[in-house]
């Protein structure tokens, strides 16, 4: 069997409303196996691969700047309390933008704003899309749970709730690529995401490594189609699912030698600002009194900073809950 089925692909796990799928369809098997390894492995459309692949484009555009043309997209800064910009030491082969959501005037754009033709539209179908596969995978395991459909996609936020301000969730556009003082073949170290899912489309250079629950690494992309999209488990769901799932530990390699630089652009999903998770809801975590997403999030972020200071070795992973 090819991996993708193995790891739970079914093409009825597909994006709702505005790309023209119906409600979430699938066979148990497949939430049992974001159940059971934290993430699964979804068959894209026409249509998404071809939002994705502009999308990518518009990514390789702006990575074949020189640097201080990216540079001047402005630093990673905080609006609202959210990072983003553009991030590179020069030096490493890594580049980084934090891409946000903007609404402003019943518009949307993203910040930073990108100064390529056409990477505004391009980014902002590929943050919905990615929004809304996020979404239909959410729904779908609400299901599986017994819990009401709309129990978990109530708790992340959608760009519908911008009603002018800048987006909790973020699209990370990262670049990976090997350079002569590159003694590290891992680029990006073990870690968990602090998100409720992180959507991943499947880059053209493979490099995504998620570890199995028997300690083993395993990477998706091998086997799938480019522009197909790796779904993983973040902390915030490990969480509100009282540690039914486990967030997905994972890590990025870099390309051999040789190889053009790996890009990528996961979509971590982040908390509503409204979201509330209320007592007694059936399949999820069984709280006192209603829990805001905001006391969630800053609660898994005050753990993480607290497990990252106990660390002594360089072997550890970059997790909220040990």
């Amino acid at each position: 069997l090819p991996f993708a089925h193995i790891i739970g692909l079914h093409p009825d796990v597909g994006v709702r409303e505005r790309y023209g799928v119906q409600e979430p369809s699938s066979p148990s098997s497949t939430w049992q196996t974001l159940e059971e390894q934290g993430f699964v492995a979804i068959s894209t459309t026409q249509h998404q691969r071809d939002v994705l692949q502009e999308f990518y484009r518009q990514c390789e555009a702006f990575f074949a700047l020189a640097l201080e043309e990216k540079r001047s997209c402005g630093p990673i800064t905080k609006l609202a309390g959210r990072p983003c910009g553009y991030r590179s030491d020069g030096v490493d082969g890594r580049e980084f933008v934090e891409l946000r959501l903007l609404q402003r005037k019943g518009q949307l754009a993203t910040m930073p704003p990108i100064q390529v033709p056409g990477f505004q539209p391009a980014a902002v179908e590929a943050f919905r899309l990615l929004t809304d596969v996020g979404a239909s995978i959410l729904a779908g395991l609400a299901q599986h749970l017994q819990a009401p459909c709309d129990s978990l996609t109530t708790l992340v936020e959608s760009d519908v709730e911008l009603v002018e301000g800048i987006s909790a969730s973020v699209l990370r556009i990262c670049s990976y690529s090997w350079t002569e003082d590159d003694q590290d073949e891992v680029a990006f170290g073990d870690h968990t995401d602090t998100s409720f899912l992180t959507v991943a489309p499947v880059s053209a250079v493979a490099g995504l490594e998620i570890q199995l629950p028997d300690g083993t690494w395993c990477c998706p992309e091998e086997g799938l189609e480019e522009n197909d999209i790796v779904v993983f488990v973040g902390d915030f769901l490990q969480v509100v699912l009282d540690k039914k799932i486990s967030a997905a530990v994972h890590r990025v390699r870099r390309p051999p030698a040789g190889r053009r630089p790996r890009m990528s652009s996961p979509l971590l999903m982040r908390c509503s600002p409204e979201g509330v998770l209320h007592p007694g809801v059936p399949g999820l975590l069984q709280v006192q009194r209603p829990l805001s997403m905001q006391d969630l999030q800053q609660f898994c972020d005050m753990k993480r900073r607290k497990l990252a200071q106990k660390q002594t070795t360089n072997d550890w992973v970059l997790r909220t809950f040990e």
